[in-house]
């Protein structure tokens, strides 16, 4: 059989057989061949033939030769895949045909085409820009709906009708910007304190009728108190700052700062005049989080001022206590209760008297300021026992020493059943803080008899207290002892009282309860309330739940204590012992009934007055 070849190029035209291609400039488009030899195709069909289709041994699918079709019929199967037999696939001259492969096409070279790099450069930075257009229009459109103030700074490369309009007359401001208003509303601005990332800048006004001192040499306060935050752009040269926070201050009272010294009654009640704060400073001392201010201001020798916090993740001050101190001393961050915080301390004392306040930094559900400042005080017992409310009691009215005493004894034994918790704990470290001053002044070796006398009272050291009184034989130190029992305005005679309600057969402690009614009231005074007390000691020895203050060893201020102490020489007053209208006058045969140790003392007592 002749074989048979075609192919057909890209316009469709059809190569004359025998393989080769008469077009030059035109490469045929081979068709994928399949190869189908004849034994193939009879075992193709051999199973859908019918058994009298078998013996003729040849397919009954092409019978008819494909180099016999006519041109139409060619054209109509171009479509279909087409199947020759080795015999088709046969040359004239008897060789097997070369492999038909498509020729590689030539690429042709191309020079660097400049104008479409420029082209690209060109929409890559568009690209850019719009990007960067629209992060910027969501980042204002951001800050616009959580501070409305915050973009402000863009005004100035707006036009007038195209400006962004602020909720607050508080635009960015250069520091020389804010510095000009505040001078020309008749303000200036103080010491300016650098808080991480903030400034606080405080507003100065000048004392109407002020007179220079050493304390206020400018005559100058601080009335406010403005947080400026700022502002990070690159579009301005200079630095701009956005105000955040304006503090108003609120001044303490005049009855607040004298306070103390009209409780150690060496001072008349203060009024209600505002005292005015003039320096504030950054304390570097502070625990963390945030930073710690100290507003301080000063009238003579007593020191007063505010405790304020910054807390920088919201750009807020606040303040947090108010303070004063009598002798001077600045607060001071020690470490008292133990913990990894350390304490603030408010020394408030008077002379001997010890008094301080404790405050210790606490956490707090405030979103603006997590933390603030919790006074310790004895106003709520710990521990709801008779024996730890009595043992209070020793310490709420001054014995400290005594009260630290039984609050020891008592943590020994509740600390085995668990029952000792740490607020006791906290007032039992309040109460040895004060114990400790009071019992390093009774021990230290004074050289005035009277102030050796004054601290040893204070710490309930009643017999001691009274050796001390035996040593002296100065009229005139013994005329200081009676000065100083005149003057007490009161806290010496609680002291006594809290120990004559817990230990009613203390003998020292009623010595000192008879001395200082002698001195006040007079020596038939004393006797009287000496018998009556013995009589009632003799009926019942019983004491009270609540310690019950001996209104006549208390006394209320200095004013009640000197005109007690004029009255009582009085002829005309009925209260004066000399007085025969006097009930609690005194007969000599009475006074045999008092125990010789009270009337030593009372005689002793008597060459001083």
């Amino acid at each position: 059989m002749r074989g048979f070849y075609r192919k057909r190029d890209k316009g469709g035209r059809q190569d004359k057989p025998g393989g080769q291609n008469t077009g030059r400039n035109s490469p045929p488009a081979l068709p994928q061949v399949e190869l189908i030899s004849e034994n193939r195709i009879e075992n193709r069909t051999a199973g859908h033939q019918p058994a009298s289709n078998k013996s003729f041994g040849k397919s009954t699918r092409n019978q008819t030769p494909h180099n016999q079709l006519s041109p139409n019929q060619i054209l109509n199967n171009s479509s279909a895949p087409v199947a020759y037999t080795p015999e088709e696939m046969a040359t004239e001259d008897g060789g097997t045909p070369p492999t038909l492969r498509r020729p590689k096409k030539k690429r042709r070279r191309r020079g660097w085409d400049w104008r479409g790099f420029l082209i690209d450069f060109v929409i890559f930075w568009v690209i850019m820009g719009a990007g960067c257009l629209v992060a910027f229009l969501l980042w204002s459109g951001f800050w616009l709906i959580l501070d409305p103030d915050s973009i402000i700074w863009v005004n100035q490369y707006l036009p007038a009708n195209y400006q962004i309009s602020h909720a607050q007359q508080n635009p960015p401001q250069t520091l020389e910007a804010i510095k000009e208003d505040l001078k020309q509303q008749g303000f200036a601005a103080g010491k300016i304190i650098t808080l991480q990332p903030d400034i606080l800048v405080p507003i100065v006004a000048t004392l109407p009728a002020c007179q220079p001192s050493p304390t206020n040499p400018n005559c100058q306060k601080i009335t406010e108190l403005r947080l400026y935050q700022p502002l990070d752009n690159f579009f301005v040269s200079s630095q701009l700052y956005q105000l955040k926070r304006q503090l108003i201050l609120k001044e303490p009272e005049e009855s607040f700062v004298m306070a103390p010294l009209v409780r150690a009654g060496v001072s008349p009640p203060g009024t209600s005049k505002p005292q005015p704060f003039t320096f504030l400073e950054i304390d570097p001392q502070a625990p963390k989080p945030g930073n710690w201010l100290h507003l301080t201001g000063k009238r003579g020798n007593v020191l007063y001022g505010q405790v304020l916090h910054y807390n920088p993740d919201q750009n807020y001050v606040s303040v947090m206590a108010e303070w004063t101190s009598p002798q001077g001393n600045m607060v001071s961050w020690q470490q008292i209760h133990g913990d990894a915080t350390p304490e603030l301390v408010v020394d408030r004392s008077v002379g001997l008297e010890p008094s301080l306040q404790i405050y210790q930094v606490k956490p707090r559900e405030f979103t603006l300021d997590p933390v603030w400042l919790v006074e310790t005080n004895l106003n709520k017992a710990a521990i709801a026992s008779r024996p730890y409310k009595d043992a209070l009691a020793y310490a709420q009215l001054g014995l400290w020493s005594e009260s630290a005493k039984k609050l020891q004894a008592l943590k020994s034994d509740l600390s085995k059943s668990d029952k000792w918790s740490a607020a006791a704990q906290t007032q039992l470290e309040f109460v040895q803080l004060h114990a400790n001053i009071t019992a390093k002044q009774a021990e230290l070796g004074w050289a005035n008899p009277s102030q050796a006398i004054s601290a040893k009272l204070i710490d309930g050291r009643w017999s001691e207290a009274l050796t001390l009184l035996e040593s002296i034989s100065n009229p005139v130190q013994m005329q200081e002892v009676v000065t100083l029992l005149n003057r007490d305005n009161g806290q010496l005679g609680e002291r006594i009282q809290v120990t004559l309600e817990f230990n009613p057969q203390d003998t020292n402690a009623q010595i000192w309860a008879v001395l200082l009614l002698s001195s006040r009231e007079g020596k038939d005074k004393a006797i009287t309330w000496l018998q009556d007390r013995n009589n009632a000691a003799a009926l019942s020895n019983l004491r009270s739940k609540e310690p019950s203050r001996d209104r006549s060893l208390v006394a209320s201020n200095t004013e009640v204590n000197s005109a007690n102490s004029s009255n009582s020489r009085n002829p005309d007053n009925p209260d004066n012992p000399d007085n025969p209208d006097n009930p609690n006058t005194i007969e000599p045969n009475q006074t045999a009934n008092i125990p010789p140790r009270f009337m030593q003392y009372l005689t002793l007592l008597e060459s001083g007055q």
